[in-house]
């Protein structure tokens, strides 16, 4: 017995044979000569989710990349051409697969860098070793430049990036403004959009980012939520058969039946196998875990297990335990499952998951197998991207590499450049809140804590009036007549909160949020305030962000999409925005011309470039309408 509970056992191990046309870097070209369907790369492919949902979609994966053996094992045995298990981001990886497709005209470079670093479960303890150390706690948080230079010598029509939605908000949200502005300087239009993967049959919740982009301005449209292919967890494995948890048998018989997935599941399935599936194995079960699993359905949480059972403390970790329900969705199969599967307890049988069983929830057919020990297997298959959601947006990269060249939209960098450069030249009389264009963070804290609020036409006398008061963050601090003085404009109840900020800034030259957060700054108001002094690099959504963004992308997004959803849109609209400037212009054309009602587009700056302002501009003088010819 092993210290767990239960006999210590790896199972089977899995070795595959090569894909008959697989072959090595230096016989790429006479690969892909062959092929008579566009041609692409899967960088970061893992075992293959990704090329195995774009080869149905109709492209041809000729060449792979990813750093895992296994993985690369697995994608060698599934795929034509050359599956490499290298290191990218070692230039020489770069070089060789560069040089390896040198001359071709390569359709879609596709790829899914490390989700894990950009995820919020891993953004703490990866803030807490970057200020410990100085340095960066993950070299993965910067693979995605190792894509780019990809992209940039290979210069295929169209490119597809795949990461967690955290990557398009929050602190990370810089990650994709950076992605964005360097594939549009590397001549691509840009598109990004966060798809929920049930809404492409996949019984799972599982959210994933996903930026295309085209060389040229093609017109593309995101796959639409198919309500008729939605699948839950019976749909996708209530055909199999049943399996006691720690028997390892690699093989079991399975007796076809009228399942309405057969065809997809088993269609690839050899004649020699049609009575067979693989990999129908789970873990061996403790007789603890056991024990709790008798007592549990769909909807029982772990802390409501007997204490006796839990061998986790249940105000931590509420949900240790889920068994799945039937007509349900499953949660997000995750690499996790390499280690443990009590989120995914089967809805009827006393253990977790079988790696097939995993498999399915992911999309991947009966004859896809995984190289490797079983847990090697449980994290191929939760890195992957679901096969089913890999096509239907490899199918709406196909569907625009076929189009003709549309008009093109202005870039995140030259919106971005186009609100600095025009907050930068308002006069400060002008302006509904003057104190965005002010280059010095105090000053410009002190009207943002003070005004936003102020009726309009005390605004520019009052912040002038205290801008010659206080100068400076210490003079304010030692104002021994501050109080007084705030009263006498009916402010007073500002002191305590801008105090704090002042000994804060007349003691430090840079501010956090965190730091804004514990001076007094209210929930999301911090996070506000050190993205319009520049000091951070988050960008996030205020209501009246919101609706700029929105309006200028003539987008229906709404809370609903998620909050990462919205951010994401605000970031096409800032940019990188290093000093915040881009951002404080778009807070001051939301206040004087992008109200809560009808917009002033007659007025706005952006009105030639903005969608909306151009549809507008269209209906009142016949003009062109661009979201006719998008």
């Amino acid at each position: 017995m092993s210290r767990y509970g239960v006999p210590f056992s790896k199972g089977p191990v899995v070795e595959l044979k090569p894909h008959p046309d697989s072959c090595g870097l230096a016989d790429v070209r006479g690969v892909a000569s062959a092929a008579d369907v566009p041609l692409a790369i899967d960088l970061f492919s893992g075992a293959g989710g990704f090329s195995y949902g774009l080869t149905l979609a109709g492209f041809k994966v000729v060449l792979a990349i990813d750093i895992e053996a296994d993985a690369a094992r697995t994608h060698r045995a599934h795929f034509p051409g050359a599956s490499i298990c290298a290191d990218l981001s070692d230039h020489k990886t770069i070089d060789a697969i560069c040089n390896a497709v040198a001359g071709l005209d390569i359709d879609l470079v596709a790829g899914g860098p490390p989700c894990q670093p950009y995820s919020q479960a891993a953004f703490s303890k990866v803030r807490d070793l970057e200020t410990k150390t100085g340095r960066p706690a993950d070299p993965r948080r910067q693979l995605w430049s190792s894509y780019l230079a990809v992209v940039d010598r290979v210069r295929p029509r169209a490119v597809l990036v795949e990461n967690v939605p955290d990557m398009a908000f929050g602190r990370d949200g810089i990650v994709l403004r950076r992605l964005v502005e360097e594939l549009e300087t590397l001549g691509y239009s840009v598109h990004t959009k966060v798809l929920a993967s049930d809404a492409f049959g996949v019984p799972q919740h599982r959210q994933r980012l996903f930026t295309a982009g085209f060389r040229g301005d093609v017109e593309f449209q995101w796959p639409s939520y198919a309500p008729h292919e939605r699948s839950v967890i019976r749909d996708v494995i209530s055909d199999l058969p049943p399996v006691v948890g720690g028997d390892k048998v690699e093989r079991r018989p399975y007796a076809p039946v009228d399942f309405p997935q057969c065809h997809y599941f088993r269609g690839g399935v050899s004649d020699d196998d049609h009575e067979y599936v693989y990999d129908h194995h789970a873990r061996a079960v403790r007789q603890d875990d056991l024990d709790a699993f008798e007592l549990m359905d769909s909807t029982t949480k772990y802390s409501d297990l007997p204490q006796h059972l839990k061998r986790y403390r249940d105000d931590i970790f509420e949900d240790k335990y889920k068994r799945l329900g039937w007509t349900e969705v499953s949660r997000t199969i995750t690499a996790h499952m390499s280690r443990d599967g009590y989120w995914y307890i089967h809805p009827e049988q006393h253990r977790t998951l079988t790696i097939r069983e995993a498999a399915r929830l992911q999309t991947f057919p009966d004859n896809f197998r995984f190289c490797g020990f079983p847990r090697s297997a449980y994290r191929q298959i939760g890195e992957a991207v679901p096969p089913r959601l890999a096509r239907a947006v490899g199918e709406a990269v196909a569907t625009a590499l076929r189009t003709s060249e549309h008009e093109r939209l202005p870039s995140t960098g030259e919106i971005s450049s186009a609100l600095s450069r025009w907050l930068a030249a308002q006069p400060a009389e002008n302006m509904k809140f003057p104190w965005l264009r002010v280059s010095d963070p105090w000053t410009k804290l002190l009207g943002h804590l003070m005004f936003q609020k102020a009726p309009a036409v005390k605004i520019a006398r009052l912040f002038r009036a205290m801008s010659e008061r206080w100068p400076t963050a210490a003079t304010m601090a030692c104002d021994e007549d501050a109080g007084a003085y705030l009263r006498s404009i009916g402010m007073a109840r500002s002191l305590p909160v801008l105090g704090n900020v002042a000994r804060l800034m007349a003691t430090h030259t840079n501010v956090s949020a965190a730091q804004l957060a514990k001076s007094g700054f209210r929930g999301s108001a911090a996070d506000v305030a050190a993205a319009v002094i520049g000091a951070e690099s988050r960008r996030p959504v205020t209501a009246a962000l919101a609706r700029i963004a929105k309006r200028f992308w003539d987008t229906q997004v709404t809370e609903a999409d998620g909050r990462g959803s919205i951010e994401m849109v605000l970031g096409r609209l800032v940019g990188i925005d290093d000093n915040g400037s881009a951002y404080c212009g778009a807070m001051e054309i939301a206040a004087r011309y992008c109200g809560p009602k009808t917009p002033q587009c007659g007025f706005c700056p952006l009105a030639s470039i903005c969608l909306t302002g151009r549809a507008v501009a269209a209906a009142e003088f016949g003009l062109f309408d661009p979201r006719n010819d998008r």
